[in-house]
This record gives structure tokens, sequence and C-alpha cells, in this order.
């Protein structure tokens, strides 16, 4: 299945989103499919967006990592895949070669033992500097948050949120998560220590979060 977006906007291979595009890129609602008549979507659900992109079900929120590689955009976002209202956040993801038709594709990032997948970027490791290639598929890399939620709810610590690494070897289709995770521990206890936005320096040919 395939569902349109309104944008036309265009992103470099690494930057990371920022909330003006986000507001375009996303609506808090289900999945439309583009094929059928916006006379025929409206009178079958009436409260689906006609343009935004919107999986088929579940809870969405606010984009994650946008980013481009081999003729394809990829949109993934904070997703509940169970209900209509908040629960454990997974990442979805969903593909385009124009902008305009996307394709949502099996969940990208599942809830583990360290927490709940809140926001962070992806990028494209073209020249391999994080070791995490095969030397002929550019690693893609995600950088997100993991929420721990039961450590928030005991009430007797604030370090519950860190930063941590999967990264994919076939265009996003399947996921593995870093086995050092996290690479970024909260060492100051800040309740409040999320959404890391990666990318690219080139004065300092280095990765900047």
């Amino acid at each position: 299945m395939t569902y349109p977006l309104l944008s036309h906007t265009f992103w470099p291979r690494s930057w990371p989103v920022c909330s003006a595009l986000a507001l375009l890129l996303l609506a808090n609602c289900a999945g439309i499919d583009n094929r059928q008549s916006p006379e025929t979507v409206a009178t079958v659900e009436q409260h689906r967006p006609l343009l935004h992109f919107t999986p088929a079900s579940g809870w969405m929120n606010d984009p994650n990592g946008l980013v481009y590689l081999d003729g394809e955009y990829h949109l993934f976002y904070q997703y509940y895949p169970d209900s209509t209202v908040w629960g454990p956040m997974h990442w979805g993801h969903a593909v385009s070669t124009d902008l305009l038709d996307w394709e949502e594709l099996p969940i990208a990032l599942y809830p583990d033992s360290l927490g709940y997948i809140f926001s962070g970027s992806a990028v494209v490791d073209h020249d391999n500097s994080s070791g995490l290639g095969t030397g002929t598929e550019p690693p893609l890399v995600a950088i997100f948050t993991h929420h721990d939620m039961q450590r928030q709810e005991a009430g007797d610590r604030q370090d519950y949120e860190y930063q941590s690494l999967a990264y994919s070897l076939d265009r996003g289709r399947n996921w593995t998560k870093y086995a050092g995770n996290p690479v970024l521990p909260n060492l100051q206890e800040q309740p409040d220590f999320r959404d890391p936005k990666v990318s690219w320096d080139e004065r300092s040919q280095q990765w900047v979060m």
C-alpha cells in the first residue's frame, strides 16, 4: 500500500529533520490508500488526512530520521501499533521515491530491555566511519533515545534516558541494535536527556551530536 504526502521538500542525505518539516510530514491518525479518490476516502474515513503520510493503523507522532539512500527517501516516526493512544514507543518506517507516494514498511525498531524507542535521527554512513558496514553496503545508522519507563516510574533515579544506536545493511529493511548500547549514558542524571540529532561536520571531519 502506498500513501500520499504534501511536501516536495528535499533534504540532503544526512541532515536531521527540522520542526517545520515535521509539521508538513506527519499527522496523528491512520493511513490512506492514494489509489482511492478523495471523495471515496472522505466517505469511508472522514477523519483521515488526504495529503499527509499516515500509517494504516495505530498512533504516530514526530518524525525521527529522514534520509535519502539509493533512490529512496526514508521516513521514520514515533509509533505505537497497538492502539490509537500513546503507548510503548517504536520506530515506524516508510519509504518513497518522489516524496508524494509512500510505502509503509514493517516496524524498524521495537522496545527492548533498555526501554522504549524515543525520538532521534538517522544518517547514511557512506564512508563506513562507524565500522558497522560490510565494505560494500554503507550502513544506515539510527541514533535514538532509550527511555526506561520502569526506572522512571520507580522515582528514585533521574537517569532513565540515554542514547543508543541501531544499524541496517539492507536499505533499512532489517535492523540490528548495537551491542554496546547505550553509547551515551546519562551521567548527569538529567530527566530530559533525549532526541539526539546527528550530522556530518565537514570542517572537523566527524559526526556531531
